[in-house]
């Protein structure tokens, strides 16, 4: 998935960030790369949440759920109109 591979890819910069630091780049250089990359890892971190997230039930599978529930009254036409 993409989204892993920019999370990786951030977090490699990330501490190469973070060595730089420590050999002695400047500190107001480093700290704006820090936010920059760090942007980028909770955007790809956000698209990765979506992506895992709760899917919507087709009609086929709201049916397969109603027939093995042995059916339910519903109101309408099983579309949300009435």
């Amino acid at each position: 998935m993409a989204a892993k591979k920019k999370i990786n890819e951030c977090d490699n910069r990330l501490t190469r960030y973070r060595d730089a630091l420590d050999a002695g780049t400047d500190p107001a250089t480093v700290a704006a790369w820090i936010s920059e990359v760090q942007a980028l890892k909770a955007e790809a971190l956000s698209t990765l949440a979506g992506a895992q997230g709760r899917q919507r039930l087709s009609v086929v599978e709201i049916r397969a759920l109603r027939r093995r529930a042995g059916g339910c009254a519903v109101q309408g036409d099983g579309r949300g109109q009435a």
